[in-house]
């Protein structure tokens, strides 16, 4: 009797732990239907294409470490620099593969390829149009969203970044590159012209509006040339823009620890 019981609770748990790693494996490789959740923007390692979008459903039930592949059955490619989303769609900026792949947000799957730009690091869109900066040539694309194409550029200041629009107005971080910069151009949409230069704190990179509609803009400072932090390296700052005047109305300043 004591032998039945024991070979009883043995299958059972056998039939617990294969339903178990069952249920695992159905979660981990199917791509879900209309995905809401979290995604990572994994860049990859420089020349050897294994940039990756990791994804996390609100839910915790889903987690794919590589969503693009998953769902395309290749990867996304060569230094993966950022993700946006508009109008349920995807645009994943693939730096030193010198594209821009656009995918469904219903699956993932791979609808167009946006080419044309030689180094695409950061997008901003409205409505139809949308605004890729490039390294490469110090400028902004404006792309036709409906058919993917390049409508323009326009040169700004050197490594620009992180963008958003405001009044119909694109702000443009100019980062530096691989030097310094300090400067945010701002651009008329309707004109597609820039019409002002900001001076900001050194390499300005990142950009966010705030509930007031004012922007704010977060300057990233710099190593200088060694690359060490030395007391005579600008420090970071973060700044905030009046969108209706153009000016620097607050400055916080984050000098390196001494």
């Amino acid at each position: 009797m004591k032998k039945s019981i024991l070979f009883l609770a043995a299958a059972c748990l056998l039939l617990t732990l294969t339903s178990c790693e069952k249920e695992k494996d159905e979660t981990s490789t199917p791509v879900p239907d209309l995905i809401n959740g979290v995604f990572i923007v994994n860049e990859g390692a420089f020349g050897q294409a294994n940039a990756s979008i990791s994804f996390a459903s609100s839910d915790s039930a889903y987690f794919n470490a590589d969503l693009y592949s998953s769902a395309n059955g290749f990867p996304v490619g060569d230094l993966l620099q950022s993700m946006t989303i508009h109008f349920g769609k995807a645009y994943l900026c693939v730096n030193n593969s010198q594209k821009v792949e656009v995918v469904s947000m219903a699956n993932f799957k791979k609808i167009a390829t946006i080419t044309g730009i030689n180094s695409p690091r950061f997008m901003a869109a409205d409505q139809n149009n949308g605004y890729i900066s490039d390294w490469a040539t110090n400028s902004v694309f404006k792309i036709n969203l409906l058919t993917n194409a390049i409508a323009g550029s326009v040169v700004c200041g050197s490594g620009p970044e992180e963008m958003i629009i405001v009044n119909n107005e694109l702000y443009v971080c100019n980062g530096g590159g691989f030097g310094d910069d300090s400067t945010v151009t701002v651009i008329d949409l309707s004109t597609f012209k820039v019409t002002d230069t900001i001076s900001t704190g050194v390499n300005p990179s990142s950009i966010r509006a705030d509930k007031d509609g004012k922007i704010w803009i977060l300057c990233k400072g710099s190593l200088g040339s060694d690359f060490t932090p030395s007391p005579d390296d600008a420090g970071g700052m973060l700044m905030q823009i009046d969108p209706s005047t153009h000016a620097i109305v607050k400055s916080i300043s984050m000098n390196w620890d001494q």
